[in-house]
């Protein structure tokens, strides 16, 4: 049994909200708020560093690469960008796992400066060097503002925002990744978690607002234990999606195995992942 003398978080999963957990941590590292969000940076029972924005978990060190490399090489091996765009992946390591790739520029925008500022500062362990890399260029705007803004074209577009609430609500609409196709023929988007599609969350409609834009898709899961349940991850292009290339890449989830692995559905969530519901728009948004 691992014993615990920090601080504890309740956190209620799901969209019914019907089961609570407690977190436990052994101290916090910092504690206070941003221009958008209250930010805790906390060392983990098991020692790991862990992230909370107002006071609910977000990610792990323990554990974030499983989510990380299955948003971002499936892509990566399929589609050979050499351009690629992040939006939001504010912890850094997104970027880190698309820079293991020879990329010749990835460009990141993220909403929050502080946040990503605090967590490289007292959790480099999610970044790992990639903000020294000069192949990425840092954006620190909204990524409604910078997409509509743009005359930039990318190979590849990496969707890691956060869930839909206030300036991130549009960013799941239809009228944004109509832009999106205006300066990428791919993405690769964190859909959510796996519980929402049968608990009338807002992913299976978010399916189908990328499909309505990028009809060719390809669905996974995968389990992260931090979280307690599955995230989904699309692959969405404009034309027929490739099949994966080898990679050389340093990983510690992600190979060829893991890739059939997760996009190897079963019938009940290829059945929910495949209904034809209305696309999200800006008068019908998303809500968490």
């Amino acid at each position: 049994m691992v014993s615990f003398s920090g601080e504890s978080f309740e956190e209620n999963l799901g969209r019914s909200r019907n089961v609570t957990i407690t977190r436990h941590v052994r101290r916090i590292l910092f504690r206070g708020r941003t221009r958008y969000v209250d930010v805790i940076i906390a060392e983990g029972v098991y020692g790991y560093k862990e992230v909370y924005i107002d006071s609910i978990f977000q990610s792990s060190t323990r554990d974030e690469f499983i989510y990380h490399e299955a948003l971002v090489h499936p892509a990566m091996v399929r589609f050979s960008p050499r351009r690629v765009l992040i939006l939001g992946g504010g912890e850094g390591a997104t970027a880190r796992e698309v820079l293991k790739h020879p990329v010749e520029r990835v460009d990141m925008v993220d909403i929050d400066e502080e946040f990503v500022r605090l967590v490289e500062e007292y959790a480099p362990e999610f970044s790992m060097g990639a903000y020294r890399d000069p192949r990425l260029h840092l954006h620190f705007e909204d990524a409604w503002d910078f997409v509509m803004g743009t005359d930039g074209r990318w190979d590849l577009v990496v969707v890691d925002i956060t869930e839909p609430e206030g300036p991130a609500q549009r960013l799941y609409s239809r009228e944004f990744y109509q832009a999106l196709a205006r300066v990428a023929d791919s993405v690769s988007v964190y859909v959510g978690e796996v519980d929402g599609l049968f608990e009338e969350g807002y992913q299976a409609r978010y399916i189908s607002t990328i499909r309505s834009v990028f009809p060719h898709t390809l669905i996974g899961t995968v389990y992260v234990p931090s979280f307690l349940t599955s995230i989904v991850v699309l692959l969405g292009s404009k034309d027929p999606i490739p099949p994966p290339q080898t990679a050389s890449v340093d990983t510690r989830m992600y190979d060829e195995e893991a890739d059939r692995h997760i996009f190897s559905l079963p019938k009940h969530v290829r059945e929910k992942v495949n209904e034809e519901l209305p696309p999200f728009s800006l008068s019908d948004l998303a809500e968490y």
